[in-house]
Formats: C-alpha cells, sequence, structure tokens
C-alpha cells in the first residue's frame, strides 16, 4: 500500500495465495503516520488550477456572463442552473459580508483544489474541479458557508 500524499508506503509477502495483507498494511501506515507526527504533503497548485480560480472569483457572486465565459465544461450549466448558483452564491456572500481577502487555492491535485474567501463576518469555502482536458475547464463547484476562525 502506498500513500503518496505522506511519502510512504509498505509491503507484505505472504506465503499464501490472497493472503489478507491488507488491514496489517494499514494497521502499519496508521501507526508509522501516527507515531512519527506525519502530515500530509501539500501539492503546489497547478498554473491552470490558479488561473482557473482567479476567473472564478471574477465571476462571484452574480455569476455575469458566466455561461458565454467559456470557462466551463459542456455538462455544467445542465448540471447547475444558473439561477440556482446566483441564488446560493448571493445568499452566501451576504452572510460573508464584504470579501478582505481570497486566500491561495489549495491543491488536491492538479485539476481540483479549493480556497477560502474570507468575508467581514463569515468566510467562504469554494471547491472546483477541472476537466482533463486541454485546456482544462471548470467541471464541479461548490460553494458554502464557513465560520471565521
Amino acid at each position: 500500500m502506498i500513500l503518496p500524499e505522506y511519502g510512504i508506503g509498505v509491503v507484505s509477502f505472504a506465503n499464501r495465495t490472497y493472503a489478507g495483507t491488507g488491514s496489517i498494511n494499514n494497521r502499519v501506515l496508521d501507526s508509522i503516520i501516527s507515531k512519527a507526527g506525519l502530515k500530509k504533503m501539500q501539492l503546489p497548485p497547478s498554473p491552470i488550477l490558479e488561473q482557473r480560480k482567479n476567473e472564478l472569483v471574477k465571476l462571484l457572486p452574480e455569476w455575469k456572463d458566466a455561461e458565454r465565459s467559456g470557462l466551463f465544461a459542456e455538462n455544467f450549466f445542465p448540471d447547475n442552473p444558473i439561477d440556482s448558483l446566483r441564488k446560493d452564491a448571493r445568499s452566501i456572500f451576504a452572510k460573508a459580508g464584504r470579501i478582505i481577502k481570497v486566500q491561495e487555492v489549495r491543491a488536491e491535485n492538479q485539476l481540483r483544489g479549493t480556497f477560502i474567501m474570507e468575508g467581514e463576518n463569515k468566510n467562504i469555502l469554494v471547491y472546483f474541479t477541472l476537466t482533463p482536458e486541454n485546456p482544462p475547464l471548470i467541471q464541479e463547484f461548490r460553494i458554502r458557508e464557513q465560520a471565521k476562525e
């Protein structure tokens, strides 16, 4: 079992066909991670992930001309009606108040990440995924309010 996000892996050998080594590998990895105090490595965001984040921020909360922007996958708006996107974003932004700062994107991988928009009253967590095409387009989007830390 390999956990690239921690930079480690373990291998078990057994002298029986289909020996159940998965559970022992999990326990060994859990022990190593907790006893060594390992933390997940943070990937740097890809240039396209950062670019799409900046383009998304400019569209929020009104989604003005988003359908004609060329930033979204062909299935995005059929799956996410623009009126619903506007309604949800307006509600969340109203609760957040004035946006003070937009944090850097935290990459989950080269095409998926999250970022926080810091508001006066509440923060806004934005999650998005890009398509695996060239150029990558926004395929998935979620937004939710988050208590200030």
